[in-house]
């Protein structure tokens, strides 16, 4: 008969990885996910969320990183994660998202892996300096709005003032 087929699986540890996407989220203030180059999700906040189970058949497989129920994660498409490059990164539903390459790791493994951020827009604010920045922002223009409010009273003075000389 035929020999028996040989497979060969890499398993890594969720938990190692799961340790990457924690620090991952405490330094973007965002929420991670690693990933493969093909979207197969390995480690996410919830490990829950990295398997799917198909309803018709029963079937449970890896979660694609565009199945994730997250409305950050609804432009993500297979050549998104495959490239990851830096000028890739997308803006949707008030997030930034971002996929890069991971290095390192034995036997060069993690040359497949990616590493997915998605990141509030607010998140890129200091959290003492963020708040002010309304504020800031209307001291600021507050002096251009009354600059502009006295120039249009000026030129209107002087409008009125040359039609009085005329008559």
């Amino acid at each position: 008969g035929a020999p028996p087929q040989v497979l060969v699986r890499a398993a890594l540890d969720a938990h190692a990885l799961k340790e990457v996407v924690t620090k991952a989220e405490a330094v973007s203030r965002g929420e991670a996910t690693v990933c493969t180059s093909s979207g197969d999700i390995l480690a996410s906040r919830d490990l829950a969320e990295t398997i799917f189970v198909e309803r018709s058949t029963g079937n449970v497989r890896p979660r694609l990183m565009w199945e994730l129920q997250r409305k950050w994660a609804t432009l993500i498409t297979p050549e998104f994660v495959d490239k990851a490059k830096e000028h890739m990164t997308f803006t949707h539903n008030g997030h930034r998202v971002s996929a890069w390459p991971l290095s390192g790791g034995q036997l060069n493994l993690a040359s497949d892996l990616r590493i997915i951020l998605a990141v509030p827009e607010e998140g890129f604010y200091d959290e003492v300096l963020g708040p002010l920045i309304p504020l800031a922002t209307g001291t600021a223009a507050f002096p251009l709005a009354g600059l502009m409010v006295v120039t249009v009273i000026v030129l209107l003075l002087r409008c009125l003032m040359s039609l009085y000389r005329r008559h």
